[in-house]
């Protein structure tokens, strides 16, 4: 078994408009910086301390990765929708982004939706915020 220790490639850049959180993602990931990337999320999800929230990533063209990476980003979609996220809509900046988040919203079921705006995806976001406090 090899063992990994390589500098994380990636970065995030969070901010917070209201409830929703705006997650502007930049570069090529490896494991380790989406993984990094991952930690400062949930950290600054329980720092906000909201119980209903929505996430919009803004995604470079070039924001991808290995499958183990697509992997990680997987399982931090997961864990927003299980931890007070009402949806999360994605800024796709390429044909493959938009596909790959189609093929895991059909796989798992959860509230995504791909945008071409950063305006159309905050529409969508405080309609998903007002339909789950109405409910």
């Amino acid at each position: 078994m090899v063992e990994r220790n390589l500098k994380p490639h990636g970065n995030v850049v969070l901010t917070w408009q209201n409830n929703v959180l705006h997650n502007h993602v930049h570069g090529p990931f490896n494991v380790e910086g989406v993984t990094l990337s991952f930690e400062q999320l949930r950290n600054s999800t329980n720092e906000q301390n909201v119980s209903q929230w929505a996430r919009i990533d803004v995604l470079d063209p070039d924001t991808l990765g290995a499958m183990e990476v697509m992997h990680v980003i997987g399982n931090s979609y997961k864990w927003s929708i299980e931890n007070g996220c009402v949806g999360i809509a994605s800024i796709c900046s390429t044909v493959l982004q938009r596909e790959m988040l189609a093929q895991f919203k059909q796989q798992t079921g959860l509230n995504l939706e791909a945008f071409d705006s950063v305006e159309a995806a905050q529409r969508w976001c405080n309609q998903q915020l007002n339909i789950a406090a109405n409910n």
